[in-house]
């Protein structure tokens, strides 16, 4: 009886095994180009370096990482070629069903003369977005501008530096999309659809200067960062003004996508941004990082401005049905276990 009391155990066991593998997350080499597949679709200048050794810009090293290296995406580099642009990059074999939680720790860094929490200095600030994005069937190089190519999907962005309007039709500060591009038509403005109150604020739900955002994400002082090699290197004016508030930039930030049954949330570090719902919306598939340039204008320096991805984790949620059949295969085998226990040995 003691050999199947070992095989009885051991069933249980390998099963609780089999459901845990299932679940682990999946990291993906942000040094590797030959694990990406990457479209720069309109423009030429934009682009992704993998392995990017950030430090040589005073940036700090990414939480959790042992590294300072980096993918690194920039997108309308070239004043003589100013244009709507964008890139996005997508790891290969991937395809994802049922429930699961996508994560990227995500730098975005502009160039700006900075001066109080409250706004940017006149002048500078740059317009672009980065973000990440599920339910993707490839085909769609970019994400800005107008539907571009074949691919679907759901993403959300957010600006490095804020400043766009609370009614613009096209982007804003915080932005979901569903669908291709950047367009009219896959813009996510409806208000229920971010968890940022409107109430009691002249500012909207996906602007950088509603309280919502203003707590969540305050801004440091600018010699605070990597204790000055950040504006040091890189030469950021006024040393001692403050980074906006409200923003997602000029930090490591944990953009993260978490599916469950057929709802989406959308959260920066802890903080919950967007929650979409439905059976329309395109859930099943690959994923994808984003980084695009919503308007023509460049940026004044424009290789100080970017967005890296130091680390990108994808992790499969067991359904709720498997756990609980588990759980109860193992509370039933339990008593049969106790009784093997209690019979005396007859090998």
């Amino acid at each position: 009886m003691a050999s199947s009391f070992r095989r009885l155990t051991l069933a249980v066991a390998t099963s609780s095994l089999v459901c845990v593998a299932h679940a682990a997350p999946v990291t993906y080499d942000v040094t590797n180009a030959a694990a990406w597949t990457t479209g720069t679709g309109a423009g030429v200048n934009s682009s992704v370096t993998f392995g990017f050794d950030y430090s040589t810009l005073g940036i700090p090293q990414a939480p959790g990482s042992s590294t300072t290296t980096a993918l690194v995406m920039r997108s309308n580099t070239n004043s003589a070629a100013a244009a709507v642009q964008g890139i996005t990059v997508s790891p290969n074999g991937l395809s994802l069903t049922g429930d699961y939680i996508v994560r990227a720790t995500i730098w975005a860094n502009t160039i700006g003369g900075w001066t109080s929490a409250a706004n940017l200095s006149t002048g500078v600030g740059t317009s672009q977005m980065v973000g990440l994005g599920v339910g993707y069937t490839g085909g769609t190089l970019w994400r800005g501008g107008a539907s571009v190519g074949g691919g679907s999907g759901v993403w959300f962005v957010a600006s490095g530096d804020g400043g766009f309007g609370s009614t613009s039709t096209t982007i804003r500060d915080y932005s979901a999309f569903t669908g291709s591009g950047a367009s009219v038509g896959n813009f996510v403005t409806s208000t229920s659809a971010y968890y940022a109150s409107v109430s009691g604020t002249a500012f909207g739900a996906q602007d950088n200067n509603n309280p919502y955002y203003q707590t969540a994400f305050p801004g440091p002082l600018v010699n605070s960062i990597n204790s000055g090699s950040w504006a040091s290197v890189q030469n950021q004016t006024l040393l001692t003004g403050t980074i906006t508030n409200g923003i997602a930039g000029m930090a490591w930030r944990e953009f993260k996508i978490e599916r469950t049954g057929t709802t989406l949330t959308w959260s920066i570090d802890t903080t919950p941004i967007a929650r979409l719902s439905g059976t329309a919306l395109a859930l099943d598939g690959a994923t994808s990082l984003t980084y695009f340039d919503p308007t023509s204008s460049v940026a004044g320096t424009p290789s100080l401005v970017f967005g890296l991805v130091s680390n990108y984790v994808v992790e499969a949620v067991p359904e709720p049905t498997s756990l609980g059949l588990l759980a109860a295969a193992a509370a039933g085998a339990m008593p049969l276990l106790r009784r093997l226990r209690r019979r005396p040995h007859d090998d």
